[in-house]
């Protein structure tokens, strides 16, 4: 699990993998709200400030740099993070020295603290960053464009994080939660980290594999460090940033908000409003809270409900209380001790980052579009928001199997009883289908039906009524024949079944199941060179990438 710090060679891992892009139509692996987002449907006008192309970055560079942002104070902050993760590799120190410069811009995507990162697609985020970046380099010459990993260090739902699914296994993380996952100890891993190496057994890599998970997990103080040092020793050589928000130093520079969202409360009616207007065609993801903040006590992250008209505030599930004149207080002296919810995160995230892009799934991008009168309510540049790039991966062994019962990537994003079905008749060289004598019958009962009017018009109905049956007993029929014909083909069914697994494992799309590291033992540094190399910067279509033969 070696990476170099040097640029990655694209030309050797260009013969690894054949890509292929299936179209969203073929995938739907995104909700109604994100789909339209992207066709610039009418009905959202309003809601976000840049269509997601690289043209309109010049427009969103010219309004963040009318944003006054804490640069100093910023790298300062991240410059201190990366000295609790060891030496700092030439990439991300050039980047982290570039972000003081006033045309340097950051890309930013966030996720959760996966144990061992999780499912695929917290791969494909940090991949996304990474070529959006690179992209906008090249098209904005006289700029910088630096990736970042925002971490959600302040999130308390632990079970969400604390496993990951193998091939055949699940590992999962027992111990008590902590209620802010970054700062729980690596207490119970050393277990874990057992599991995986047996499970890994002699596989090439191994061993180095679990030396740098034990170095990430189990030499550092907690997940945020741990998280940070993973993602830092894969992605380091592209320059990407890892950020942890909970520092003090920048929650100061959210002040103004979080006072407003205490005292005030204008974000409850903005974003409530606008929820309230897209509900009339969508379901969305998020409704605001009368305060959108937690406060930080005795290690727990508790919500704060304002009660008799916001004059006090209660911490939820406690008898604690402060008044609006303590609370407030509290926020000027200690605002390390608050934290934003889901609505008001991303108002943080660009208070303190030179940042013009984020990049999210399907459902982070539509409750975007539900913040964009709050960013401008507070003048904070509302970003371009992009859908991270999706993918699924195909191992060589399983392209022979699918190339020796001749079917390709997109037949398998279709429910595993069309794709059986549709292969069997595919097979049967028309045997199975009814659908010549159902045309038959439409005809003969069409002549008959003529005849039939000329003598009773009442009697057409029942003429149609015995179409019908006749009809759908063909129809049935068929549907004997297939399952007759799927016996005899039943090794190829199986077959069949067992790949549409490895696209849909447990019926999710394998970027929100599998993990990384099966990949990464098959292919070693060379899979997350494949990514960026064939992942499309503004291309929503899902990337396939089968493994040459």
């Amino acid at each position: 699990m070696t990476i170099s710090t040097d640029t990655p060679q694209e030309t050797a891992t260009e013969t690894l993998f054949q890509s292929h892009y299936l179209a969203r139509t073929t995938t739907q692996h995104l909700p109604k709200l994100t789909n339209d987002y992207l066709e610039v449907d009418r009905k959202l006008e309003g809601k976000y400030q840049h269509v997601p192309k690289p043209v309109n970055f010049k427009q969103a560079i010219e309004r963040k740099q009318q944003h006054s942002i804490d640069r100093k104070g910023l790298m300062e902050v991240l410059k201190t993070q990366y000295e609790a993760l060891g030496p700092i590799k030439p990439a991300v120190a050039t980047n982290l020295d570039l972000l003081i410069r006033h045309n340097t811009f950051t890309i930013t995507t966030g996720h959760q603290l996966c144990l061992f990162t999780g499912p695929l697609y917290f791969i494909y985020k940090l991949v996304s960053a990474v070529v959006v970046a690179k992209e906008l380099s090249n098209f904005y010459p006289g700029h910088h464009f630096v990736p970042v990993y925002w971490m959600a260090t302040e999130d308390h739902d632990f079970a969400e994080i604390n496993h990951l699914h193998l091939p055949g296994k699940t590992l999962t993380w027992e111990r008590e939660a902590g209620n802010f996952v970054g700062e729980m100890s690596p207490e119970g891993l050393d277990s874990v980290l057992q599991e995986l190496a047996d499970w890994m057994g002699d596989r090439p890599q191994a061993e180095e594999v679990i030396d740098v998970l034990r170095n990430c997990y189990l030499e550092t103080k907690n997940l945020a460090q741990a998280t940070a040092k993973l993602v830092d020793h894969l992605f380091g050589r592209y320059g990407l940033l890892v950020i942890d928000p909970n520092d003090r130093r920048l929650k100061a520079n959210f002040l103004e908000v979080m006072r407003n969202d205490l005292a005030v409360g204008d974000a409850e009616t903005l974003v409530g409003k606008t929820a309230e207007a897209l509900e009339q065609d969508y379901k969305v993801p998020v409704h605001p809270r009368a305060v959108n903040l937690f406060y930080h006590h005795e290690g727990q992250r508790l919500r704060i409900d304002p009660v008799e008209n916001r004059e006090k505030f209660q911490l939820a599930g406690t008898d604690i209380q402060f008044t609006r004149q303590e609370i407030l207080q509290e926020l000027e002296q200690h605002p390390e001790r608050f934290s934003p919810n889901v609505v008001l995160r991303p108002l943080y995230q660009e208070a303190i980052l030179p940042n013009l892009a984020y990049i999210g799934g399907g459902s982070e991008v539509a409750y975007w579009l539900e913040l964009k009168s709050t960013f401008d309510h507070f003048n904070i540049p509302y970003p371009v928001v992009i859908v991270r790039n999706s993918g699924a991966l195909v191992p060589g062994f399983v392209a022979k199997k699918m190339q020796k019962i001749g079917v390709e990537v997109h037949d398998f994003f279709q429910p595993v009883d069309q794709l059986l079905s549709g292969y069997v008749k595919g097979e049967s060289d028309g045997l199975l289908s009814t659908k010549p004598e159902q045309e038959a019958l439409k005809h003969l009962f069409t002549t008959l039906s003529d005849r039939v009017s000329k003598v009773d018009p009442t009697l057409v109905k029942a003429v149609e009524g015995e179409l019908q049956r006749s009809i759908n007993g063909l129809a049935q029929l068929e549907n004997k024949l297939v399952k007759a014909e799927k016996r005899n083909q039943e090794t190829t069914i199986r077959q069949l079944q067992s790949l549409h697994q490895r696209f849909f494992p447990e019926g999710k799309l394998q970027e929100r199941y599998d993990n990384f590291l099966p990949h990464y033992l098959q292919w070693g540094d060379r899979f997350i060179e494949a990514l960026v190399l064939h992942f499309q910067p503004f291309d929503t279509r899902m990337t396939v990438l089968v493994e040459k033969l």
